[in-house]
């Protein structure tokens, strides 16, 4: 699995940085796709998913940082990366992280294959470009895309809204997706995070209670109780 964050403006001037504060562990990650797995022979874990996805063991953030905000009074931006290097070793995350600090956001999603992050944080100015080229590297079954600056701004535009649900329907139409907007009102600028997770009509379930990405699945067959819902048969509790 991988993620991939960028924060920083677009253009030839992007790039604060996005921190790496702690990786999965690789070695547990590898006990549990292990076949003879306490957690797996209890049932707790869906076995299928290790198959679906073999690089679970080996995750992966890429951070993508130019450096050119930082090169500002007494700050350097080579400095900053040395000490994030640094720390990424003192912690044993130093695995885990590819740091990118001569990539240009707005050109970045070069690096990476379709349907390939398993999400991408976007600390940063964003605008439909940014959702065009980086929607498609997202995972089909469930990559995120984070976005900042999307409700709030300062205290005259503290109610603009920026909707990426609207753009990202106007560039890739029929493509179903969740979407979920989280206000700050603390913060004077970047006000909201916004979530989107991309489904893949390829796994939509055949049973559900809730309509699933829409109002237009009408091959689906709605669950009467919970036991059928969970696979639980014996549960016989009525909805």
């Amino acid at each position: 699995m991988s993620w991939c964050c960028a924060e920083g403006r677009r253009g030839p001037s992007a790039g604060r940085a996005a921190r790496a504060d702690a990786a999965p562990s690789q070695e547990n990650a590898a006990r549990e796709a292990r076949a003879d797995s306490a957690q797996r022979l209890a049932g707790l874990l869906r076995s299928a998913y290790y198959g679906e996805h073999p690089n679970a063991t080996a995750p992966r953030l890429y951070v993508i940082d130019d450096g050119s905000q930082r090169n500002t009074g007494d700050r350097r931006a080579d400095d900053f990366a040395a000490a994030m290097a640094a720390a990424l070793d003192r912690l044993g995350l130093a695995r885990y992280v590819s740091m990118q600090t001569a990539l240009n956001l707005g050109a970045a999603h070069a690096l990476f294959e379709p349907d390939s992050l398993g999400m991408v944080w976007n600390d940063a100015q964003w605008d439909p470009d940014f959702i065009r080229d980086w929607w498609p590297l997202l995972k089909k079954d469930g990559g995120l895309l984070l976005l900042h600056n999307v409700v709030g701004n300062g205290e005259l535009s503290r109610w603009c809204i920026a909707s990426p649900r609207r753009v990202l329907k106007a560039l890739f139409p029929g493509e179903k997706f969740e979407f979920m907007t989280l206000v700050e009102p603390h913060k004077a600028y970047q006000g909201s995070v916004a979530l989107l997770r991309r489904l893949d009509p390829a796994k939509k379930p055949a049973k559900f209670r809730f309509l699933w990405g829409g109002k237009d699945q009408a091959d689906v067959a709605l669950f009467t109780d919970w036991g059928q819902a969970l696979d639980r048969p014996g549960l016989n509790k009525p909805i």
